[in-house]
């Protein structure tokens, strides 16, 4: 687990998360980042992703962080350690 002295979800925003995009019928985009368990959104447009994704781990990041729970890493991260 990645565990940074900062308390904001900022830094780990940074990071090079996996995040998994899929087209669902009527056109509704679904993201998910494959390491932060849970943490997922969707919306209508392809242009609102990024942000609305990004407000999604932000809050995944910050409640985590505000019950003193750890980060998990980037797959890349730990592959990269091993």
């Amino acid at each position: 687990m990645l565990v940074l002295m900062d308390f904001s979800a900022t830094p780990y925003l940074e990071l090079p998360y996996t995040i998994e995009v899929v087209r669902e019928e009527d056109d509704v985009w679904f993201a998910q980042v494959k390491e932060l368990r849970g943490c997922a959104t969707q919306t209508d447009s392809w242009e609102q992703m990024y942000p609305i994704l990004r407000e999604a781990m932000t809050l995944w990041i910050e409640t985590a962080l505000e019950h003193e729970q750890s980060i998990p890493q980037p797959q890349g991260l730990a592959l990269a350690a091993e």
